[in-house]
């Protein structure tokens, strides 16, 4: 799974126009991205230190300065190095406070607030940089329009295990300080997570607040009601689609990741009655999911689930204009079945639907329910064939977003010519 968020204001009016497309000129445009990625493909850099009394290996050093901590793509191939990367980024959650907090000992930051070195690329390091590369080529893209990084295109990174709630504060602050910097209202894009991430964050704001700051949304393979994945995730964990990762190995890791229960199937879209899991001595639904955190055994996942089932149950739309894009027709995760009973130490068989291959479609196109529900506009398109994570790089979806801040520019210029006819007759 993965979190994507981008915000993207319009051009001053004095700035310079710098590039040409078509017969169209294009002045610069201020583009903040943010993003997040869960489970295991963080979408973000993540640094860590720490000073640890006792560690799972003895080649696990016990003390460390600030390093890189997601993502060495060296520490997760490595068999034994793996395992000191999980201990120190793994989460411990404390059910009397209902919060998750770091490993012992360790202390993890977000690196490079405002940059998109974070978001372009996991792995800092530059032999793995064509193994890491995440958001590299919407950059790219937009550079190649006249967008410059750190300048026009900024990155807002945050940490992507945990639930999403600490991350609202410095997203607030951030539209507004991009809004009166560049007089214009904020674009933003979100990929999988993000989707139902900025449902919650604009659920909580007024509609006032919205009009007035917020131009529109993109939304890339949006998981706005979960998926079935994470009940996979939970039993037997997930190897990131790389044969060089044991899913046995990370699972620790991921199963702690409180955001990981805020991607469990939605009730807005699966009957409480659906079977999802299959086992020979029971069926599991969201009906009697707190059985299948007994059998797992991971019962900490449904105290975590518990905490956010209910944060978009029945929530009204987003009251913001929002642009769906998705993929269709890969085979993604609909039923998982265990064929042994107690045994979830074996890859399950799994039953495929519709989807990206990560996301169910049911889930990707939940975003036209908000259709007559608000006044905004929804706007609705899927790609064939394309992954949910490959939508990032393809074609079709980077020349969506380049078309749509083009609008969007256009529309700018067109509200500042008419102020200024309005500054005139006055």
């Amino acid at each position: 799974m993965t979190l994507y968020l981008s915000i993207c204001s319009g051009p001053r009016s004095d700035v310079i126009v710098s590039r040409k497309l078509g017969k169209q000129k294009l002045k610069f445009m201020f583009c903040v991205f943010a993003l997040s990625q869960v489970p295991g493909d963080g979408g973000n850099q993540l640094e860590a230190r720490w000073n640890k009394s006792e560690v799972v290996h003895y080649l696990c050093a016990k003390k460390a300065t600030w390093c890189t901590l997601w993502l060495d793509v060296s520490e997760i191939i490595a068999p034994k190095a793996v395992d000191c990367f999980v201990d120190n980024m793994r989460l411990v959650y404390d059910n009397k406070t209902r919060s998750t907090f770091n490993s012992p000992g360790v202390e993890v930051r977000v690196p490079l607030f405002g940059e998109t070195t974070p978001v372009e690329y996991l792995d800092p390091s530059y032999v793995a940089h064509s193994v890491s590369k995440y958001f590299l080529a919407i950059v790219d893209t937009l550079v190649r329009i006249g967008y410059e990084r750190n300048k026009t295109i900024r990155g807002a990174p945050y940490d992507f295990r945990k639930a999403p709630r600490e991350y609202y504060s410095n997203l607030t602050k951030l539209i507004e300080e991009t809004f009166e910097a560049n007089e214009q209202k904020v674009t933003l894009i979100a990929h999988s997570l993000g989707a139902p991430v900025l449902h919650y964050f604009f659920i909580h704001k007024t509609q006032a607040w919205k009009d007035k700051y917020i131009e529109s949304v993109i939304s890339l393979s949006g998981a706005w009601g979960g998926a079935v994945k994470p009940l996979k995730v939970y039993a037997v964990g997930d190897n990131l689609g790389s044969a060089w990762i044991s899913s046995s190995s990370v699972r620790r890791l991921q199963r702690s990741m409180a955001s990981l229960a805020f991607l469990m199937p939605s009730r807005n879209i699966w009957h409480e009655d659906e079977v999802l899991v299959e086992t020979p001595a029971a069926n599991y639904s969201l009906s009697n999911i707190s059985e299948y955190f007994k059998v797992v055994p991971y019962e900490v996942g449904y105290e975590m689930y518990k905490d956010t089932k209910d944060m978009l149950y029945n929530a009204p739309p987003p009251g913001v204009e929002i642009h769906c894009l998705h993929g269709v027709e890969v085979p993604t995760t609909e039923r998982v079945i265990f064929k042994e009973n107690g045994n979830f130490s074996k890859q399950p068989t799994l039953i495929t639907g519709d989807g990206d291959g990560t996301v169910n479609t049911r889930s990707l196109q939940y975003c036209l329910q908000f259709r007559g529900k608000q006044k905004q506009e929804i706007h609705y398109k899927t790609f064939e064939s394309v992954e949910h994570l490959k939508i990032l790089w393809s074609y079709p979806a980077l020349h969506y977003i380049t078309s749509h801040m083009q609008n969007v520019s256009q529309k700018n210029m067109l509200r500042e010519r008419q102020k200024q006819f309005v500054k005139h007759q006055n």
